[in-house]
């Protein structure tokens, strides 16, 4: 007798563990990356203006921003993926050729400068490139 309530106590206990273990498990599937409003990537693009920062400062701000716009505009996540991997992705979303080409010369200009520390030049022209990026901010 003793033995038999043990048992489905214990059976009993182990299939309330595994039910609560299986209801806590997070949802499988693709995570929909969060991304910030329009208003706030003209925001980051607005301090990238700042001329104390330093190139390695810029180009990580500047890479970030790019994207975090792809991110809105296509609905990857660009954040996490390297260059070579957003630069394969794009010809399956509608960029323009200006905009195709911008991705690339701020990803790879702002690569060489953090990973190769090469010097940082064209500054202005890069962030004139990432404002042709930028979503649209309706004003109300």
């Amino acid at each position: 007798m003793l033995f038999k309530l043990l048992f489905w106590l214990t059976l009993l206990c182990a299939l309330g563990w595994f039910l609560w273990r299986l209801l806590r498990k997070p949802p499988q599937g693709k995570v929909v990356p969060q991304v910030p409003k329009p208003a706030q990537l003209k925001d980051a693009w607005k301090k990238l203006g700042n001329e104390e920062l330093s190139g390695k400062e810029f180009c990580a701000g500047l890479s970030r921003l790019v994207c975090e716009c792809l991110e809105y505009r296509y609905g990857f996540p660009a954040v996490n993926y390297t260059t070579d991997q957003i630069l394969n992705i794009l010809p399956e979303h509608k960029l323009s050729a200006d905009e195709a080409a911008a991705v690339e010369k701020c990803l790879r200009t702002c690569d060489r400068v953090l990973y190769a520390d090469a010097n940082l030049t064209g500054r202005d022209n890069l962030r004139s490139l990432c404002s042709g990026l930028l979503p649209k901010v309706q004003k109300n």
